[in-house]
């Protein structure tokens, strides 16, 4: 009876498993959150909380922020808490704490961050700290320092980055450092190095990165590496020690992602995401490190997309499922793995798939044995792999508990002893396949 029961339980999940589940929740957001039309959207997550910023054209378009409690959404301090307009909207939030940037049009529209200190939000520093105009606001906030960036009018529209903690603010190398005009900033900050993503005025307006070395801005790779002009979201860049990925326009304009990895950038996985251009681009990065893409789909009147990175190819979560076109973009990944994403004025979801694997035929599937099996178990690859790469173990609620590198041979041994009793995914990685296969843990 048990060899059965597993039988069925093993064949239901081959079954179940063999796409990946384009399931998205209906919108958390039930009821009317801003009084006007909400502008600039942003979202960000920290301990698997969603935090929403937004500038409500009902009221002056000063900012709002609100959290999610998992029944419905609350404001963070008063609702409309800026002074004025706040234009060009910014939110991070970092160790539970949500800062915001802004174009201050209370302030002659130059630059101003706040914080929420628990019970209230307060200024970063001077208001309007900005000698002139800044457009292009982007912000990051690491380990309760943040860094913002602006288009700087004292400088014709160039790049300048500050840091502070919350008392002042200081410039980051030299003001304006871009080469000439730049906008339509990402900032990333790895360790204590930020980096910047821009597009390019000097430089027939494609994507440039840059990132400070420590006592000047440097170029990441060649400038204006991009074949067509930049255009993303605000959170287009994701920045991993000397790594990093960029969320842009790629050839005839469609979705791509950028990695550069020391050198110079190269498209990652298949090149072209969308089926046409791409709009608003933005990345997100799980706690396992895997990579998610969200942008609108030229082919079906900007529509959402959101993909994710297997280590070799982009994978579908989602093909162009929102009701209308997408604009204000972001995406932010939850504990377990699954994205959220937030966008229009206002509709947030997230991702309900049982599964994260791709679809696979069947001679891509993997042989486990003994299955069930406990303690070890053998993974022979499909041939035609090539057996250098890794082997991935996922739960059915799409959780990476388990990830080895592997080369050389085709059969390859892992333990299991340590996994709680259950069903689980088996996913072999080489250089430009994948392959799954399923095991019950006794």
């Amino acid at each position: 009876m048990r060899r059965k029961l597993h039988f069925f339980l093993f064949l239901f999940l081959l079954i179940t498993v063999q796409g990946y589940g384009q399931t998205w929740s209906a919108s958390l957001v039930t009821g009317k959150l801003s009084v006007g039309t909400a502008k600039y959207l942003k979202m960000d997550m920290y301990a698997d909380t969603i935090y929403i910023a937004f500038a409500d054209g009902g009221n002056g378009d000063k900012a709002t922020v609100m959290k999610y409690t998992g029944s419905g959404w609350v404001h963070v301090g008063l609702p409309g808490f800026t002074a004025g307009k706040a234009a060009e909207l910014q939110l991070s939030v970092s160790g539970g704490t949500p800062w915001v940037a802004y174009s201050d049009g209370a302030n002659g529209n130059r630059v101003s961050v706040m914080r929420y200190d628990g019970s209230g939000w307060v200024y970063a520093g001077s208001p309007g700290f900005s000698k002139y105009v800044a457009t292009h606001v982007a912000l990051a906030v690491e380990g309760g320092t943040a860094w913002v960036a602006y288009s700087d009018a004292e400088f014709n529209d160039k790049a300048t980055v500050v840091k502070g903690s919350g008392g002042g603010w200081s410039t980051v190398g030299t003001p304006g450092f871009t080469p000439g005009m730049s906008g339509v900033y990402s900032l990333a900050v790895s360790g204590s190095t930020p980096w910047l993503a821009f597009r390019d005025y000097a430089n027939n307006y494609r994507a440039s990165v840059m990132k400070y070395d420590g006592s000047k801005w440097v170029f990441a790779g060649t400038p204006g590496f991009t074949p067509s002009t930049h255009d993303a979201g605000r959170r287009c860049l994701v920045a991993d020690g000397g790594t990093a990925w960029l969320a842009t326009r790629g050839t005839d304009a469609k979705a791509t992602v950028y990695r550069f990895s020391g050198s110079d950038w190269a498209a990652t996985g298949q090149g072209a995401l969308s089926h046409d251009n791409g709009f608003g681009m933005v990345l997100g990065k799980g706690p396992t490190g895997i990579l998610y893409a969200a942008f609108g789909d030229g082919k079906n009147s900007g529509k959402l997309s959101v993909m994710r990175f297997d280590g070799g190819t982009w994978v579908s979560m989602g093909d162009r499922f929102s009701g209308s076109s997408a604009s204000d973009i972001s995406v932010a990944v939850r504990s377990d793995g699954r994205p959220v994403v937030a966008y229009n004025a206002i509709i947030v979801q997230q991702y309900g798939g049982t599964t994260f694997l791709p679809e696979v035929k069947r001679e891509e599937q993997l042989s486990i044995y003994p299955n069930p099996g406990w303690g070890n178990i053998s993974v022979q690859w499909p041939s035609g792999f090539t057996p250098e790469g890794w082997l991935e173990v996922w739960t059915t609620g799409g959780q990476l508990v388990r990830k080895m590198e592997v080369g050389g041979d085709s059969r390859t041994v892992m333990a299991i002893e340590a996994l709680p009793a259950g069903i689980y995914l088996i996913r072999a990685l080489d250089r430009s396949h994948s392959a799954v296969g399923k095991v019950v843990v006794r």
